[in-house]
């Protein structure tokens, strides 16, 4: 049932599903949400779903990674949102150059890992950009990240509009 909500025509419906996604999580718990649940979700991300699909799974990869510890997050979300960032579908690289900070911020990755993997893969969505929305998302979602560095997760990282 929660894998047709997430499939829904209906905009709301997607939402109303990806805002329930963290709380079946915590439910279920961790084990449950890591080999059963999750990975239904994420193989909902895949280039023969629509970017409509798309777009909802990488929606609910952010609060699902405040609910897994930070080695979850980069063995089981982070490859995916690796993918969003790599998308043919301009809409879907813009959305997930504006969920980096958050998902990286929100989050228990390692810097290192924020460093070495999410970094240089929102730094070739500017490279591979001409001028627009997703380029200045890019631009956005990698002052965020430098700043995630820098302050050691210690200060709060305000979100950019």
């Amino acid at each position: 049932m929660f894998l047709k909500a997430l499939k829904d025509s209906v905009h709301a419906v997607r939402m109303a599903a990806v805002k329930e996604a963290s709380a079946f999580c915590r439910i279920f718990g961790n084990e449950w949400s890591t080999t059963a649940f999750i990975p239904q979700i994420l193989n909902e991300f895949s280039s023969k779903s629509g970017h409509c699909i798309r777009l909802t799974v990488l929606q609910a990869i952010v609060p699902l990674g405040e609910v897994l510890n930070g080695q979850q997050t980069e063995t089981i979300l982070a490859p995916t949102f690796l993918k969003a960032l790599g998308d043919s579908v301009p809409n879907v690289k813009y959305r997930a150059c504006k969920l980096t900070m958050t998902f990286c911020r929100d989050s228990e990755m390692r810097i290192e890992f924020i460093r070495d993997q999410i970094r240089p893969a929102v730094e070739k969505v500017i490279a591979e950009t001409g001028a627009g929305e997703v380029q200045s998302a890019g631009y956005a979602a990698r002052d965020a990240i430098d700043h995630i560095i820098k302050a050691g997760r210690s200060v709060p990282v305000p979100v950019p509009t």
